[in-house]
């Protein structure tokens, strides 16, 4: 495959720096860096799956979408107590039967902030 290419390869100890890329010695070499590739990178894999569990036991945010009611405070995800407090008066605002578009008002009204309707679902749903 690799003298269709063009490709020799050669082995600097050999005498005359023999060209090997027409018997198995190359194939030998590829078979053993090929493996010690795959093993190097299953390592990686482990030691990333051991930094994030790590990580997840301390408590600290590993990525993906950020609650609205949240923020990231030195890595961790901490409660928004303003927002929360919006939160809290949506779901009161729902439990008294007040329709989405008037609990977005209310926000956008009391509160100077800007929800959406589906946004309010979400976080009034639970």
């Amino acid at each position: 495959m690799l003298k269709e290419r063009g490709i020799s390869t050669s082995i600097c100890d050999l005498p005359d720096g023999a060209d090997v890329t027409g018997n198995g010695i190359a194939a030998l070499l590829i078979g053993i860096m090929a493996s010690v590739a795959e093993w190097e990178r299953e390592r990686i894999r482990e030691r990333t799956a051991d930094q994030k569990r790590l990580a997840k036991d301390q408590g600290r945010y590993l990525g993906g979408k950020i609650p609205w009611d949240k923020n990231v405070v030195n890595g961790k995800l901490v409660d928004d107590d303003s927002k929360r407090t919006v939160v809290r008066k949506l779901r009161e605002w729902r439990g008294e039967g007040v329709p989405l578009r008037d609990c977005e008002a209310r926000v956008k009204k009391h509160y100077k902030t800007s929800l959406s309707v589906d946004a309010i679902r979400r976080l009034t749903q639970e």
